[in-house]
Order: structure tokens, then sequence, then C-alpha cells
């Protein structure tokens, strides 16, 4: 990586300029006597002030480039994190390309900003692929995150989306040379939307499919520390389970379960990332990725590439999801431990066949002293 210093300060220089030319100039006028009220001139016409757009070269950046990464930071505050971050983005990215057979269409962009009390991250695939990070600490209260290192976690969590949302053929990569790159859905231009989806099909997808996968990716990484395994959403669906409380749908997810939930929009998170899971344990973690890959001749919808990977359709493997976390499918459901001779043997046992019991055995011996 090349770092490129700090622009100029212009606009902290300003700021501290009028703030000290203020205070010293009512000093200066308190010892000094009323100056004579100018005669307005007659011939002088006075115009209102010309409307200058606002523009972002004077906000006080500091830049680190290289050919996948460019880090935006504010210098020096935020100078001692870059190091780790830059290595923490470029293992996340490969990992990313292997799994999803991926080239980024462009470089990402990261900003590192503090301007709240809690951490957090954002990324999007269209326009360009960018991220948001927040620098401090993520809340851990009543442990409904259980992350690793911030900026690890964070990173291998936001590229997946970056990663899911930017994937592409050579489909789409022609709609991206004839629309001259990723165009991005605006309200005021309804057209917009077809454009965006055909340049990044994968953007138009619903909120539970990019947190689930980009959770799955978050607790995989990290080697099994993570919300995929973390106690906060196991307690979560016992919790449902034992008190028969509603599935909602992947329609009435995003239609009601996102309205009714006591936080922003965490439905989409335990939802998606417990079905990419129960998708992983039945069919393979393979196949759970390659639905979020774009091969050649794939289907560019979410929903049917679901069918063409899993040849079923995504509502009936949501349904036998909800019928899989039902209490009677739970492993182990018996644990027993019995004395034999001088030893010791333990049994796990569970649903296993059809009409069948699958047991797992383990036998305990002493040690020999010393």
């Amino acid at each position: 990586m090349r770092g490129v210093g700090a622009r100029p300060r212009d606009c902290l220089a300003v700021l501290t300029g009028v703030a000290l030319c203020g205070v010293s100039g009512s000093a200066l006028a308190q010892g000094l006597p009323n100056p004579p009220t100018p005669k307005p001139n007659p011939t002088v016409v006075r115009e209102g002030p010309v409307h200058v757009p606002p523009d972002a070269s004077g906000i006080d950046l500091s830049e680190i480039d290289s050919n996948d990464l460019e880090l935006l930071y504010f210098d020096p505050a935020q100078t001692y994190l870059t190091p780790y971050i830059g290595r923490a983005f470029t293992n996340a990215l490969q990992f990313h390309k292997k799994k999803f057979n991926w080239t980024p269409w462009d470089r990402t962009t990261v900003l590192l900003k503090d301007f709240g009390d809690y951490g957090n991250a954002a990324a999007r695939g269209s326009p360009n692929n960018a991220v948001l990070l927040d620098v401090a600490p993520l809340s851990q209260t009543m442990e409904t995150f259980s992350p690793g290192e911030r900026f690890f976690t964070l990173t291998n969590h936001e590229l997946a989306h970056v990663a899911t949302m930017d994937v592409w053929n050579s489909r789409d990569a022609s709609w991206r040379k004839f629309l001259h790159g990723k165009p991005m859905p605006l309200q005021e231009h309804p057209e917009s939307i077809l454009w965006n989806y055909l340049a990044t099909p994968r953007t138009n997808v619903p909120r539970w499919y990019l947190e689930g996968s980009a959770v799955f990716f978050e607790t995989w990484m990290a080697g099994g520390l993570g919300r995929a395994q973390g106690g906060f959403d196991e307690m979560v669906w016992r919790a449902r389970v034992r008190d028969n409380d509603r599935f909602f749908s992947p329609l009435g997810l995003e239609s009601e379960g996102i309205a009714v939930d006591y936080q922003v929009g965490v439905n989409d998170y335990l939802y998606g990332t417990r079905f990419f899971s129960y998708l992983a344990l039945t069919y393979g973690p393979e196949k759970a990725v390659d639905w979020l890959r774009r091969p050649e001749d794939s289907k560019a919808f979410y929903a049917a590439r679901f069918r063409e990977v899993f040849g079923k359709r995504l509502d009936e493997v949501w349904d036998d999801w909800i019928r899989f976390e039902n209490k009677q499918h739970d492993y182990p459901q018996r644990i027993e431990y019995r004395r034999e001779g001088e030893g010791l043997v333990a049994e796990i046992g569970g649903p296993g066949a059809p009409g069948k019991e699958e047991v797992i055995t383990y036998r305990y011996s002493r040690c020999p002293a010393g």
C-alpha cells in the first residue's frame, strides 16, 4: 500500500480563523470610537450570493490506496488503526474471492468514522463497492452479539455483503458496460430499478438473505465464534419453540416480521442466520455458498437460483426448516452414563434415520497414576 498524506486542513483553518477573528475583533472594538456610517452609493447594484454546491474535498481525510482498497480515515486520531484494518480487509477479500468465485468489479472504498458510542458498519454494492466502519467498541449487552476482535469480525461480515451483491457473470458485465457502471435505484427515476436489477441482480434481495449469509460467513471465518453459533440466537429459537410462537414465512418476515421485532430489523438477522445454518447442516456448506454465487447461465433472481441449486422451491425448504426447529428433532434427546467394570460409558441419542435412534457412545477408563 502507498500512503497519501492528509489533505490541507482548509475547512479547519477557516473555522479557526473565523473564531479567532471574531474574538479579537470584539475586544478591539471596545477601545475604538464607532466609525461613521457609510452612505449608500446609488450607482452600485449588489447581487445576492451565488449558490455553490458543497465540496467534499474540504473534508480533512487521509487516504491509503492499493489495487483493491481505498481506505479513508481521519489523521492522526485513526492512523494507528490503518495497518491492521488493511490486513483484515485483504484477508477477508481473499477468502470471499475464493468462496464466491468472484472478482470484484471495482475497488472497495472503506471509510473509518467515529461519531457514535458503539461500533457498527454498513456496506453496499451499487453504484460502487463501499464499506463504512465505526471504530467504537461493539455493544455486547445481553450477549446479543458474540464477536471476535471487532475489525476482524466487521470486515469479514461487511465484505460478505459486498461479495453477495457484487457477484457477476458475463451477462451482468455486459449490462454494466452498457449502463456505464452499476446504477443505483432513485425514487425520482423509477426506471432505475430495472437498470439496477440488470446490472446487479443480487442487490435486489430480502434483507434476511444478506444478513443471514454475512453472519454465516462471519462465524465460519472466526472458527465458530459468532452469532450463528451464539448463545443469544440459540436462546431465541428454543424459546420460540417452547412457547409455540409463530414462525414467519419469507414473505411474512419482510412484510410484518421486521416491523414487530423488539430491535431494529433483528428478525432479519435471526431468521436469515438460522436458515443458512440449516441449509449448511442439511445440504452441506458448499451448497449454501453455491446459492450465493453467480456462475455463467445461473438464474439472476435469488429464489430462482435457490431452486436451481437445491432442486426445491424456497418456500418448501423454509417449511422443512421450521419443522426441523421442532423440539422433537433436537439432538441429543437422551444423555446416559453407566458404569461397566472399572470404566465409564456415556451415550447420547437422538433422531437419526426415519424411525430409528442415532446413538454415539463414549468410553472412559482410568488413567494410570504417574
